[in-house]
């Protein structure tokens, strides 16, 4: 059991320098349905999704809305830089799957 928790007191030591924002299975409450959560300091706070980090993001690089950054997808698909016939039908950013959303945020982050 010792082993156990120092390996995985050393992965989450990693995790946080490296600001990943993933954990594992067994860190999840079960026995609640919906969405996952982890406890901070008795207060609930909710984990990071992939479009909620792909809106922060966003809106790092200057594009407000989501509007803004339906163009900007628009001008990266005629750049060839971006191109998924999908994102026609997004209507906000929680319609972006996850590994899309990974991989506009390496495209925005490059930007």
């Amino acid at each position: 059991m010792e082993t156990i928790a120092a390996n995985r007191a050393f992965v989450r030591a990693v995790r946080n320098f490296l600001n990943v924002h993933i954990v594992g299975s067994d860190e999840i409450d079960a026995s609640k349905k919906g969405t996952p959560s982890i406890f901070e300091d008795d207060n609930e706070v909710a984990l990071p999704s992939s479009q909620g980090m792909l809106e922060k993001t966003a809106k790092n690089s200057g594009l407000s809305s989501f509007e803004e950054f339906q163009n900007y997808l628009r001008s990266a698909w005629k750049l060839g830089v971006y191109k998924n016939a999908e994102a026609k039908t997004w209507t906000s950013y929680n319609d972006i799957p996850a590994k899309e959303a990974r991989i506009l945020m390496s495209i925005l982050k490059d930007k």
